[in-house]
C-alpha cells in the first residue's frame, strides 16, 4: 500500500501500487519460484498484496523466506492480506514481524511501516498507537526519495489528526488551510 494514499472508512490507506506492479508479480513470481531469492519473493509478494485471493501466495512466500531482513517485505504484504480477511490480530504480528526485520539502514521500509501501522491503528482506533506510528514516520519522510511514498506518509499523518480533531496540525502537514481559517 505505500505509495499514493486514498481514503478507506478506517482512515488512510498506505499507498498501493498500481499499473507496473501487476508486472512485478507476472515477473517475480516465477522468479522466485526458481531461485527463491528473497528479495524477489518479497517483492512478489508486495506485488500481489492487492489481488483477490493473493493471501495464500504471500503467506507462502513470506513464511519460505522467514525472519530476514529480505522478509520484512513479504511481511508487511501478509499483514495488508490479513487487513482485507478481517484478521487483525494476524495483521499486527505480520506487521510487528516486519518491523522487526526491517534492515536499520531501509528508511523507506520503515516508513512503510510505519504507513501501514498508522492505518491498523486507525481502524482500532487506538489513536495513541497510531499517534506514536506518526511521529515515526514524521521522522523518516524527509529521508525518504520517492514522492510517492512521503505524500502517502503524509496522508497517514492527516487522517490521524483528522480523526483526533486537530485541524491546525492537519493544515500545518497538508500544507493547506482549510477555508475558515482564510
Amino acid at each position: 500500500m505505500p505509495g499514493g494514499g486514498a481514503v478507506h472508512a478506517g482512515g488512510a490507506l498506505p499507498a498501493r501500487r498500481r499499473g507496473p506492479a501487476a508486472d512485478a508479480a507476472e515477473l517475480c513470481l516465477p522468479a522466485y519460484e526458481l531461485t527463491r531469492d528473497p528479495a524477489l519473493g518479497a517483492r512478489a509478494a508486495r506485488s500481489l498484496q492487492d489481488r483477490a485471493g493473493a493471501g495464500p501466495s504471500v503467506e507462502w512466500i513470506a513464511s519460505a523466506i522467514g525472519d530476514t531482513a529480505a522478509g520484512a517485505d513479504a511481511w508487511l504484504a501478509a499483514g495488508a492480506t490479513r487487513i482485507d480477511r478481517q484478521d487483525l490480530p494476524g495483521a499486527l504480528a505480520a506487521f510487528e514481524r516486519a518491523v522487526a526485520m526491517r534492515g536499520p539502514s531501509d528508511t523507506r521500509g520503515q516508513l512503510l511501516d510505519a504507513g501501514w501501522l498508522i492505518y491498523f491503528h486507525l481502524i482500532r482506533s487506538d489513536y495513541q498507537a497510531a499517534a506514536a506510528q506518526a511521529v515515526i514516520a514524521h521522522g523518516l519522510v524527509r529521508l525518504v526519495e520517492a514522492r510517492e511514498d512521503r505524500a502517502a506518509a503524509y496522508i497517514n499523518i492527516a487522517s490521524l489528526l483528522i480523526r483526533i480533531g486537530n485541524l491546525p496540525a492537519t493544515e500545518e502537514i497538508s500544507g493547506r488551510r482549510a477555508p475558515s481559517s482564510r
